[in-house]
């Protein structure tokens, strides 16, 4: 994981909103339920060790 500068990608409102509650400090967003994809799902990996233990 990446951190970004949250001056670089906030509207300038909503990271002064922030920054009253937090300053300095590391917040994780999570991601989306609805996006949230589960480890080798996108490689396939996973999918590639199921049939090597099936086989």
């Amino acid at each position: 994981m990446k951190y970004i500068n949250a001056n670089s990608l906030l509207p300038d409102k909503l990271a002064k909103e922030l920054q009253r509650y937090i300053q300095g400090g590391y917040i994780y967003v999570p991601v989306d339920e609805k996006q949230h994809r589960y480890w080798g799902e996108l490689s396939g990996y996973k999918e590639e060790l199921r049939k090597r233990d099936w086989i």
